[in-house]
Order: C-alpha cells, then structure tokens, then sequence
C-alpha cells in the first residue's frame, strides 16, 4: 500500500490529494472536509504543530518550542498557539482528545 501512494506522489498524479504524513495525522483531528480545503503548506505547517502539541505537556510548552525566538511570555505563546489552532477550528482540548494523548 505504502509504496502504490508514494509512487503516485512521485509521478505527481495527484498532489493535492496524497500527502501521506500530514494527511494521516490531520484526519485524526479534522474532518474530511476541511482537510481538502488546505494548501499543501498549511497542511505541513498545522501537521508539525500537532506533532508539537502532541509531545507537550502543555499549551505553553508546546508554545515555546513552536515560538522559540520570540522574546514573549510562556503564556503569550500558548495563546498564539490557541489563536492558531482556532484558525483550522481545532484547541488544545480537542487535539489531545482527539488522539488519546
């Protein structure tokens, strides 16, 4: 199976559709729908987000390591994460809900 979607990845047929890391982490925590509204950086972007997020004990944790060149406050960057997250309808709560971390 793995190997059919990155041969069609290879052969370019359809970008938009197999971006196999990223889309299967973020149909864990969005719907289809949404999903297939996404540009194919958004998709890495918000993947690697959640890949943060996920690893984090904490909003703020997971806000300075995303933000780690930013002089702001621990909670400032958890509410620049939070403001994020709202962006693609998604919190904290519902990314760790969502995949049992």
């Amino acid at each position: 199976m793995w190997e059919r979607l990155f041969e069609a990845e290879s052969k370019n047929t359809s970008p938009a559709k197999i971006d196999l890391p990223a889309d299967l982490l973020l149909s864990e925590v969005l719907d289809a729908k949404n999903l297939q509204k996404l540009e194919r950086f958004q998709k890495a972007q918000l993947a690697d987000v959640i890949k943060v997020c996920r690893k984090s004990d904490s909003p703020e944790q997971a806000g300075e390591l995303l933000f780690d060149k930013s002089k702001t406050s621990g909670r400032k960057k958890a509410k620049q994460l939070e403001d994020y997250l709202r962006g693609f309808d998604l919190s904290w709560e519902k990314i760790k809900e969502r995949t049992g971390f």
